[in-house]
């Protein structure tokens, strides 16, 4: 019993280490992506009023994500 519950426990540090990255310094691919939509928020609006962003919310976003200035949102509208 012991030897099967050390093997499983080995087994199980092998797989967390093998998804833990590739070994040479090159950062993981993100697993989730999130995609925020703010209904009737114009584009210039991120850079208007930048500097009333707070560090862990817009202004982070802007600097480690990703924005689109055209994009087009397809959905139904709810009435």
């Amino acid at each position: 019993m012991r030897r099967t519950l050390t093997l499983i426990l080995l087994l199980l540090a092998g797989i967390h280490r093998a998804g833990a990255g590739k070994g040479d310094g090159e950062p993981l691919q993100p697993r989730l992506v999130v995609g925020i939509v703010v209904d009737q928020m114009r584009y210039d609006y991120l850079y208007r009023f930048y500097d009333q962003y707070g560090e862990n919310g817009f202004r982070r976003l802007m600097k480690e994500g990703m924005n689109f200035t055209w994009a087009h949102y397809n959905y139904i509208p709810t009435y």
